[in-house]
């Protein structure tokens, strides 16, 4: 399998960056992983680790075929599977930490969100609420209700 042209790269990272640094983003909630795996993603794509002859039969960057639809289905699906890799290395890191770290450091998120005076729902509540999930619910909540 070759690899793509200097202009074909560029097109593949303009169409598919925001798309994909939004999936992660909304499974991590942290903007530099989001953005590494995002990154990462449509490396991983350009250099080989994807179908690059779907992409090779692209029809510029605002043509849909099955082709540039197929490339797209390909991108979403790695970066979320490299997202939520990503989490369960974090959730391995932090019980390691937490197993074996001394028993007077604080992790700096023990505060929870309440606020029971705005009954207005706002964007920022909605994403503090989610963040407040569980793990796997948060997961769970975002792929269904914002990914589809």
């Amino acid at each position: 399998m070759s690899l793509m042209t200097r202009e074909e790269s560029i097109a593949v990272y303009k169409t598919y960056s925001r798309m994909l640094y939004n999936v992660s983003f909304r499974i991590v909630g942290d903007p530099g992983l989001a953005e590494g795996i995002m990154q990462d993603t449509v490396l991983k794509f350009i250099t080989g680790g994807g179908d690059t002859s779907l992409a090779l039969r692209m029809t510029g960057v605002g043509g849909m075929t099955w082709e540039s639809r197929a490339v797209g289905a390909w991108l979403r699906k790695t970066c979320v599977r490299a997202s939520i890799d990503a989490l369960r290395k974090l959730k391995r890191e932090r019980l390691f930490l937490e197993e074996y770290a001394d028993e007077g450091a604080e992790d700096g998120r023990g505060e929870e969100y309440t606020d029971v005076e705005d009954n207005s729902l706002t964007v920022e509540r909605v994403r503090r609420a989610i963040g407040s999930l569980p793990e796997g619910s948060r997961l769970i909540l975002t792929l269904v209700l914002i990914e589809g």
